[in-house]
């Protein structure tokens, strides 16, 4: 009685929460072969059905595109809110933000967006408790996505909440002298920062930070912001794979298309997941790769609704680097890996 009271005061305390979930996309059509163009595939095919699945159990989510969907057909029948994005009624009445970036599927126009958004997010007239910024193949389940984030404590802290499988080396492309000043750099993506996390970047954010560390390390938005707020001193916080966060919506196929008998889990050598997860990746990527409403439906199955959604961050990862709060922004380069010299 006791521990079922307090897990119902918990999901009271998390429902409470004030997030908001930036989801990247591009107004780009698609070449389906060599006569069709399908208008703003990616915008309708793999974004927007986080409207009628997952995007309701949040308080705001956000679309991000380059300024020239508003050219299009579908961009010129929005009309401007409040707080600077564009309502779409032929969209689903999605709030979508045009930001002055390109439309790459990797580089700079998705660590451009990823700036745009968190800068976006810092304005807000009221200040959320979480922000976070996924690729538009991420499923949020929406209850343990806010228990998980409730785990993490203080909103004011500056940590940020992202899998824990993240990569813990420096970047692609970073020297070797960075495995000695920069340990190691998360993956983040998706990430969901915390309210004292957004205060601490958002300077950076307005300034490009992602953007730098992108070009300075030669990686996409996943590596350039995780070396963005690791360098700003905030601290990483994990989602156990795969009981919390499913990389791959296929592996194992099973995880999302009705849990296994236990002589099953046992031949597949597989163990029954301790938590409804909090995020799905890979969702809606076309051919044999699960649709969002195909894992909603999986994730209210009878075998996954006895499944408690309460999967908690784990700390200690990747300590963040060591820095003075409130220190003017400057992007960190490779050559800042390197000791300082012993004359300096």
């Amino acid at each position: 009685m006791r521990a079922a009271s307090l897990l119902l005061l918990t999901a009271t305390y998390a429902q409470q929460q004030r997030i908001a979930i930036y989801v990247l996309s591009t107004g780009k059509s698609k070449r389906l072969n060599g006569t069709h163009t399908e208008p703003l595939h990616w915008l309708t095919q793999r974004a927007l059905p986080a409207l009628d699945t997952w995007a309701k159990g949040f308080d705001r989510v956000v679309f991000v595109v380059e300024k020239g969907f508003e050219g299009s057909a579908a961009g010129r029948g929005c009309r401007p809110a409040r707080d600077g994005t564009l309502v779409c009624p032929r969209l689903a009445d999605a709030h979508l933000l045009a930001a002055d970036c390109t439309d790459e599927y990797r580089g700079a126009g998705p660590c451009c967006k990823c700036d745009a958004a968190f800068a976006h997010a810092a304005g807000a007239a009221r200040p959320w408790d979480w922000v976070g910024f996924a690729d538009d193949d991420v499923f949020f389940d929406p209850v343990g996505t806010r228990h998980a984030l409730y785990s993490a404590g203080d909103v004011d802290a500056p940590v940020a909440v992202v899998p824990q499988g993240s990569r813990r080396r420096p970047p692609f492309h970073a020297p070797a002298r960075c495995r000695t000043a920069m340990r190691a750099s998360y993956w983040a993506q998706p990430a969901l920062l915390s309210r004292g996390a957004l205060a601490r970047a958002a300077a950076a954010f307005r300034a490009g930070g992602t953007q730098s560390e992108c070009r300075l390390f030669d990686v996409s938005h996943e590596g350039g912001l995780g070396v963005l707020l690791w360098s700003l001193g905030v601290e990483s916080l994990g989602l156990p794979e795969p009981d919390a966060y499913l990389r791959d919506s296929r592996r194992p196929v099973r995880y999302l298309r009705g849990l296994p008998g236990a002589r099953e889990f046992r031949r597949m050598r597989l163990q029954r997941p301790k938590h409804k997860p909090v995020a799905v990746h890979r969702v809606a990527r076309g051919n044999d790769y699960p649709t969002a409403h195909a894992v909603r439906a999986a994730l209210s199955s009878p075998e996954y609704t006895r499944i408690p959604a309460t999967a908690t961050v784990l700390r200690g990862a990747i300590p963040p680097r060591d820095v003075s709060p409130g220190a003017p922004f400057a992007p960190f380069r490779p050559e800042d890996c390197a000791p300082p010299s012993p004359l300096s």
